[in-house]
């Protein structure tokens, strides 16, 4: 699918807007959503391929953030393991910055 300069930031912020009462209301919740949004814009920013592996010369942060957020999806997923809920919001903080790193600081491709 071909990007239009643009419209994937409008489409992104509006998703992001969409989920911010979600995000409130119930950060477990939230969490596995946003992830799916962060891990679709590292996609189409080339920052991850098809296989979500990294691109070189990416920040290294924003691999931290995101390889973070998947490992707290995962034990959210898993009905046996007990996640606090300020990781959670810890969490969901940093894919805020992300978010808004991607829209600011990496050009689509």
């Amino acid at each position: 699918m071909a990007w239009e300069p643009g419209l994937d930031v409008h489409e992104w912020r509006s998703e992001w807007a969409s989920l911010e009462d979600d995000i409130a209301d119930s950060p477990e919740t939230g969490l596995p959503v946003v992830h799916e949004l962060i891990t679709r814009m590292l996609r189409q920013r080339g920052v991850l391929d098809d296989n979500l592996v990294v691109a070189e010369g990416v920040d290294p942060d924003w691999i931290r953030t995101w390889e973070a957020g998947r490992e707290l999806v995962s034990l959210v997923d898993d009905a046996a393991a007990e996640v606090d809920d300020q990781d959670l919001v810890d969490q969901l903080d940093e894919y805020r910055d992300l978010f808004e790193a991607l829209l600011e600081q990496r050009a689509a491709p």
